[in-house]
């Protein structure tokens, strides 16, 4: 597996209440990159996903996943290069890292996911699945990593017991494109995911219970990507129609919507 270690000085952080994506791209503003943004070569066929990291003690990371059967990790001020996750025998679709990023996961089209030590790049230990694996994120306590994909269901591991059965939660008709933890405040456990489907809705599951709680219609098209902002009461969806819509996690109305003026 190729992975080094950085020996690029990592950057400032920003308050934690500010997200991650922002606080980089603060940062790139302050260093008169905004206007001429940053290449970051390595990835030799189509990037199916990047994630910025939560502020850790050493910066702000980024973990991109791409068809090229890799994921890679960089810092996420500068884009310089950290290492490459080596291992999957199909395209990586999804890349997420925990919150104090010591820990990567990747899904892929080999019909599994993988957990990764993202200081020293080795493979701690590979969970199998039936079809391709599209979606993954963690809890912010780092107990527990969900997974989906082309299954159409919602995979939730105890990653202290990650050799047992996890828990499956069922309801989408289509593949899952999209799997969120809704944030939380520091030392709260979690309690709410979203999965986000080819079926044209988004779903709200509670883990403790192992139950849904609300469905959500994303819009004509089937829902390709979602974020949340920093509190969790408002999504950003967005599909095949060019449009992204702002979804109340309180009420689950869409709320606003924007499209591209071109």
């Amino acid at each position: 597996m190729a992975f080094v270690t950085s020996t690029h000085v990592l950057p400032t952080l920003y308050p934690a209440a500010e997200s991650s994506g922002v606080a980089a791209l603060r940062e790139l503003n302050e260093m008169g990159s905004a206007k001429a943004p940053l290449i970051c070569p390595g990835h030799s066929r189509p990037v199916a996903g990047i994630e910025f990291s939560d502020p850790t003690d050493d910066g702000v990371f980024l973990i991109s996943a791409c068809h090229d059967k890799t994921a890679q990790i960089r810092n996420g001020a500068t884009g310089d290069w950290i290492g490459t996750f080596e291992g999957h025998k199909g395209a990586v679709w999804g890349a997420a890292l925990n919150k104090p990023a010591n820990l990567a996961a990747t899904c892929s089209g080999d019909f599994s996911a993988k957990v990764w030590n993202a200081l020293t790049g080795d493979e701690l230990f590979e969970l199998k699945h039936r079809h391709i694996v599209r979606a993954c994120d963690w809890s912010a306590d780092s107990a527990q990593l969900a997974t989906g994909g082309k299954e159409a269901k919602l995979r939730l591991y105890d990653v202290a017991q990650y050799q047992s059965e996890p828990a499956l939660l069922t309801g989408h008709g289509a593949a899952i494109k999209v799997v969120k933890y809704l944030p939380v405040a520091p030392g709260t456990a979690h309690g709410l995911v979203l999965s986000g489907s080819e079926d044209k809705t988004l779903r709200l599951w509670d883990v403790r219970m192992v139950a849904e709680i609300a469905a959500i219609a994303s819009g004509p098209h089937p829902c390709n990507a979602a974020a949340f902002d920093a509190s969790g009461s408002s999504l950003a969806v967005g599909s095949d129609d060019g449009i992204v819509r702002f979804v109340s996690t309180q009420t689950c109305d869409i709320h606003h919507q924007m499209s591209n003026p071109n």
